[in-house]
């Protein structure tokens, strides 16, 4: 067995270890493993689309955050659009190593202390293969997949400002001092969320989910989940500091999804575009770009390693 681990150097400073521990543990079990790491954002995206399309690998191990596991996908997705058959497609394993961890959590991955690297070590090794479809997002400029979520409105203001260097020196806390200055800063114009057959919506936060979590633990919604095939989309109510401070407690309470805080809609499809002003975008926690955005679930799945 062939195994090629991704892996993104930037993510979870706090958790260098666990690779090297896991790879060891791996390679003791009589495994072959290439241990590539990526030099930039996108890069993931080529790799595992070039890893993919030549067949040099039984797994693709995504070792970093969601926006590392959401690029990999991408780059399989792109391997199924060229042509390549299901059957070729290799499973996609997950070692968690980045702030949040979302994708972790939905799918019960366990993520701290020594019993994880057992765990996550015995799910590469002979975990169930899931076939999932995923989320997917396109501007103007490109089409990718997402494994949990796209923001926009504040969500997208917090990601924009975040710099790498900070992200990986301080993790959770780079996106605290962010989320603080957008809220001091105040809705920036806000984004609208479309729909067939809905209202439009105008919100200082919009959030399209195909998963049930947030931020690591926090539950954002039980409507719908990786297996459905459905998408899951909130617009905050309100346009003023005031609403945000109300959504950020409601996640902490596990109460985003109330028709208190939040507009709701479930389906296939949506549309994000800027209410009046710029509004940027981003992916599974990393920045994507402008809006207006295009969101979907994707034609075909991709095969993941479940525990």
């Amino acid at each position: 067995m062939k195994y090629h681990v991704i892996y993104n150097p930037i993510a979870g400073r706090r958790k260098q270890s666990r690779i090297a521990d896991i790879v060891a543990r791996l390679r003791s079990n009589g495994l072959a493993v290439t241990v590539q790491p990526t030099t930039g954002p996108g890069h993931a995206i080529d790799l595992a689309h070039a890893i993919a399309g030549a067949q040099s690998s039984d797994v693709i191990v995504a070792a970093g955050g969601d926006g590392t596991i959401s690029e990999c996908a991408t780059g399989l997705l792109n391997a199924l659009d060229e042509g390549l058959s299901d059957d070729l497609l290799p499973p996609l394993g997950i070692l968690p190593m980045g702030t949040a961890n979302v994708m972790a959590h939905d799918l019960g991955i366990i993520t701290t202390g020594g019993i994880a690297r057992r765990k996550i070590t015995r799910m590469l090794m002979r975990g169930d293969v899931r076939s999932l479809r995923l989320g997917q997002v396109e501007n103007a400029l490109e089409r990718r997949a997402f494994v949990m979520m796209v923001g926009a409105g504040f969500d997208g203001d917090v990601v924009a400002a975040i710099n790498p260097a900070t992200k990986k020196r301080w993790g959770k806390l780079a996106y605290v001092q962010a989320g603080l200055a957008a809220f001091v800063a105040g809705p920036n114009g806000g984004a609208r969320l479309e729909t067939s057959g809905e209202p439009t919506s105008v919100s200082p936060w919009v959030i399209v989910t195909n998963g049930q979590h947030y931020a690591g633990g926090y539950r954002l919604t039980r409507r719908t989940s990786l297996s459905r095939n459905t998408l899951a989309a909130f617009a905050v109510r309100g346009k003023s500091r005031a609403a945000l401070a109300r959504a950020n407690m409601c996640l902490g309470a596990n109460l985003f999804d109330t028709p208190f805080n939040a507009q709701s809609h479930v389906s296939d499809r949506f549309r994000i575009a800027p209410a009046d002003k710029t509004c940027f975008v981003e992916v599974d926690g990393d920045y994507f770009g402008l809006a207006p955005v295009d969101i979907s679930i994707a034609e075909k799945p991709i095969k993941i390693l479940v525990p």
